[in-house]
């Protein structure tokens, strides 16, 4: 009889820890709960045979513990739905906030290109020429592929002083690049590439800035090179050599101000980005600069013997002059041909011989040219094709004494179609 007290009071701590994990949540409680049970059964199959009958009661009460745990676990992973599925309704609500947010952003940032591109079109449609003569593209987009020349040669001719002349023509390797130009409502832009330089068959540095407005523009350029060949008329042998330790560096600015700007547009022939409906000229007014430097003139191996040589000079100088340009319109046809010769109104060139520098005699007058010519040609409404060419010389010195002359060769063919 006390075994059997001391089972019954076992097995009702059982029960009663059984309904305390009631009251948790989750599958772990529902697991742990079950273990319980188990080791409850496994402890009446162990009573005596004598308490059978309590024993079946017992197991009934059981059976009722392990239902009330199944409900209690159904309702707790019932609620846990039912809160996944809130979850999940909240997680849709915030990437619908989320989205929103971004579709606000896009328009406003819509909004700002649409603004962006009003004024664009607001300022290409401003036009302040004579429309018979000069008008914007119907239209909004230009493109054109290129390829474009560019040129380098040096003249310098000295006399010593036993009276022997020496010509000195001194030129770099030309530069051809190929590229890629778009243009839409007054706003450009342009990618090209030069093979030598991608290959490293050239190590010369050029940068070349073009811009042609129908009041006003600008060429300008930087060069630093190495790449020089010459031929000189006072060796034994006349024919190109190259010269590895002759570098320059040099700066070209050259400006134009156009005063017939509502008839005669540069635009036309050197961007594409107007058209010349009727012939028609204008007086230019122009202005340069030229910055430029050059060492290792001096070869021992190529001028062994020489008393009188030149090391190096620098080269400085700005000149203002004016000139003419014409377009001649011939149905679908346009030839463009000007010239802007000027005066060099202050310069700087010195000589660093074989003992000191010294400065460069000089004229009294010396000139800085520029030339353009080029072509358009209308294939259709939309497409077309043409060529130009810019040429900058100079000349400065004395012929008597030490004379230079520096010509700076651009050319360029393309073909482009408007939309």
């Amino acid at each position: 009889m006390h075994n059997f007290t001391r089972h019954i009071l076992f097995i009702i701590s059982l029960l009663l820890s059984v309904s305390a994990m009631g009251q948790i949540e989750g599958d772990s409680v529902y697991v742990s709960s079950m273990e319980r049970i188990a080791h409850l059964r496994d402890s009446l199959n162990a009573l005596p045979t004598q308490d059978k009958s309590v024993a079946r009661k017992l197991r009934h009460l059981e059976k009722d513990s392990v239902r009330a745990e199944q409900r209690r676990h159904k309702a707790v992973m019932k609620r846990l739905r039912k809160d996944s599925r809130e979850m999940r309704f909240y997680r849709v609500m915030l990437k619908g906030e989320l989205l929103k947010i971004k579709g606000q952003k896009w328009a406003e940032e819509h909004r700002v290109a649409e603004r962006a591109d009003s004024f664009f079109q607001a300022r290409n449609n401003k036009v302040s020429t004579d429309t018979f003569y000069v008008a914007r593209p119907e239209e909004q987009w230009i493109m054109r592929v290129y390829t474009r020349f560019y040129a380098n040669t040096l003249h310098t001719r000295s006399v010593s002083v036993d009276g022997d002349r020496m010509n000195l023509f001194m030129s770099l390797d030309p530069k051809w690049t190929a590229g890629f130009s778009a243009y839409y409502r007054g706003i450009s832009a342009s990618v090209g590439f030069n093979p030598k330089k991608i290959f490293g068959l050239n190590a010369d540095f050029l940068s070349d800035i073009n811009y042609y407005n129908n009041k006003y523009g600008i060429d300008a350029s930087f060069e630093n090179a190495n790449s020089f060949t010459f031929r000189n008329n006072f060796l034994a042998f006349n024919k190109r050599q190259k010269m590895p330790n002759v570098k320059l560096k040099c700066l070209s600015l050259n400006g134009y101000y156009v005063f017939n700007s509502k008839r005669f547009s540069y635009p036309a022939v050197f961007n594409s980005s107007w058209t010349q409906k009727r012939s028609a000229g204008s007086p230019l007014v122009s202005a340069s600069i030229y910055i430029g430097e050059m060492t290792g003139m001096y070869d021992e191996e190529l001028f062994e013997g020489q008393d009188e040589y030149v090391r190096s000079m620098t080269m400085q100088h700005i000149s203002i002059g004016g000139g003419y340009g014409y377009n001649w319109v011939n149905k679908r046809l346009l030839i463009h041909v000007s010239a802007q010769p000027s005066i060099m109104m202050w310069k700087n060139y010195r000589l660093l011989d074989s003992h000191n520098w010294h400065a460069m005699p000089s004229n009294k007058f010396n000139f800085y040219v520029v030339g353009r010519l080029g072509f358009t040609y209308t294939l259709n409404k939309r497409h077309f094709l043409g060529a130009n060419g810019v040429v900058q010389t100079f000349k400065t010195g004395k012929d008597s004494d030490f004379s230079l002359v520096n010509t700076i060769w651009k050319a360029s063919a393309f073909f482009g179609w408007r939309f």
